[in-house]
């Protein structure tokens, strides 16, 4: 009768402590939602903030292309009007020669 007894007392022990453990870990899940809610806002937050770098870096870098072509053009003006000089300069140098 003693081991009967005991061996209720080891199943309701049993019991009790995974009804304890179901406890736990369902309010552990509940915390465990609320901080996975929290972190998908964070992230929806920086990938919108991302989304706005990227467009910006892309407005730099077509300005900057853009400088780049105008700068080049003014250049190619620059050596075309040297060439110009040089040639009117030599006629009109190989003009005083003559």
């Amino acid at each position: 009768m003693n081991m009967t007894a005991i061996a209720i007392v080891a199943i309701c022990a049993w019991a009790l402590v995974s009804v304890v453990n179901a406890a736990k870990d369902k309010s552990k899940s509940k915390k465990n939602s609320k901080v996975d809610e929290a972190m998908q806002a964070e992230m929806a937050a920086l990938r919108e903030r991302i989304e706005v770098l990227e467009k910006n870096r892309d407005r730099r870098k077509l300005r900057s292309q853009k400088t780049v072509q105008r700068s080049g053009k003014r250049q190619s003006r620059l050596i075309e009007h040297a060439l110009k000089s040089r040639l009117l300069g030599q006629e009109a140098f190989t003009n005083k020669r003559q």
